[in-house]
């Protein structure tokens, strides 16, 4: 139970967001709460069989390794992303099989996303103009299995 707290709180420790911006403050009371999971885990491991408290310490060590690589790796090799793929793409004439336009500026592509932004479809629900030969098969096999 010992070790399983242990590499529970590290994996936590690992897999915890670091607290900044707007919601910096929420975080810091989240993590507050969050600092007696390990304490928890550790205290069920008392309780349980010794396969799960194996099956716990295995996950904590997977988690707190796959963390630890993936941020290492991103931290040395930073992801490029080009946002203005879709500007070359449609200079270079590539949209015309997409059949989609890029709005000449901001203000046009704000009015075009409020326009769009509900696209119309035809409502799957009953208008609640029922036909009553519609119904009249549904009604009856109600009627004939009582």
């Amino acid at each position: 139970p010992l070790i399983i707290t242990l590499t529970q709180f590290l994996s936590q420790k690992v897999t915890m967001p670091e607290p900044e911006g707007e919601q910096a403050e929420t975080l810091k009371r989240t993590q507050a709460i969050l600092k007696y999971i390990p304490l928890m885990v550790g205290f069920f491991a008392l309780q349980v069989p010794s396969a799960l408290c194996l099956y716990w310490f295995t996950s904590n060590n997977f988690t707190f390794l796959a963390t630890v690589t993936i941020k290492n790796y991103y931290k040395n090799n930073p992801p490029v992303i080009d946002w203005d793929f879709m500007e070359e793409l449609s200079k270079s004439g590539g949209m015309s099989a997409f059949k989609l336009e890029m709005p000449a500026n901001m203000e046009e592509a704000l009015a075009d996303a409020r326009l769009n932004a509900r696209p119309p479809r035809e409502s799957r629900r009953l208008s609640g103009n029922y036909e009553p030969a519609l119904l009249a098969p549904a009604v009856e096999a109600v009627l004939a299995a009582e």
